[in-house]
């Protein structure tokens, strides 16, 4: 059961992030992904790596510890039936953890992806997500933005709410007629984190970006969707950026 309040939480230590050390900066997980067919969880698993110094392999395992992750609506019995609006995702605060999911699996992969794209804003370029002292219990999402806000009991205050700005925003682009040395083949296992290797750079020295995407086919099990979310959150974390989609 999660102990979350409100969706504004979810990329800090109180919410899917964990601090172990106690010096106030995320550095883990804190967090059990439930992915079902559902590639977006791919990409937000690597914003959560972004969003954290370290963090923690075998968080898709059945018994990891955290708050719980549902990725729906299809191949994830685990996932609840909620009501979706027609046309639209939803991430929704529930008492099995948090569910992304959608009124058909295109909907719930839009919901994932507003999740790793662009949270904690509503839009891109738009506001944070704010409750105003409320709580944020849930928000409908469509074609990559909110389009309506479920609030709670209010919390008390922005504060409480947890209204800060996390790392988000685009990411710098490669510049044009130039091939960055992550967009090549790895020379090597020890090069794998490295612009040598799955990282990309936009100027062949930052490895700013993921430097590798996956076509997600009709076949893919929710297993091999797992272990892409594991491989998405370690590029996450050493990675300074991201450009998304990573699954498509």
């Amino acid at each position: 059961m999660t102990t979350l309040q409100c969706l504004t939480q979810l990329f800090t230590a109180g919410g899917l992030l964990c601090d172990a050390d106690g010096d106030g900066l995320p550095d883990g997980f804190g967090v059990r992904f439930s992915v079902g067919w559902t590639p977006g969880a791919v990409d937000v698993a690597a914003r959560l790596g972004l969003e954290t110094a370290g963090w923690t392999p075998g968080f898709t395992a059945p018994d990891a510890p955290g708050v719980a992750l549902i990725f729906g609506p299809s191949g994830n019995r685990e996932c609840p039936d909620l009501a979706v609006p027609a046309g639209c995702g939803l991430v929704a605060l529930t008492p099995a953890g948090v569910v992304v999911t959608g009124d058909s699996d295109e909907s719930g992969w839009d919901a994932a992806r507003w999740l790793a794209m662009t949270y904690p804003f509503v839009a891109p370029g738009g506001p944070l997500l704010c409750g105003n002292g409320r709580c944020v219990t849930a928000v409908v999402v469509r074609d990559g933005a909110v389009v309506d806000v479920v609030l709670g009991a209010s919390v008390g205050g922005e504060a409480a709410c947890g209204g800060v700005a996390t790392l988000a925003g685009a990411p710098a682009a490669p510049p044009f007629a130039a091939v960055a040395p992550g967009d090549l083949p790895p020379a090597g296992l020890a090069s794998l984190f490295t612009v040598a290797g799955l990282l990309g750079s936009s100027d062949s020295a930052r490895h700013d970006r993921a430097g590798w995407r996956v076509w997600v086919g009709p076949h893919v099990t929710p297993a091999e969707i797992a272990g892409l979310c594991e491989l998405a959150a370690r590029t996450g974390v050493e990675a300074t950026g991201l450009r998304f989609p990573l699954a498509s």
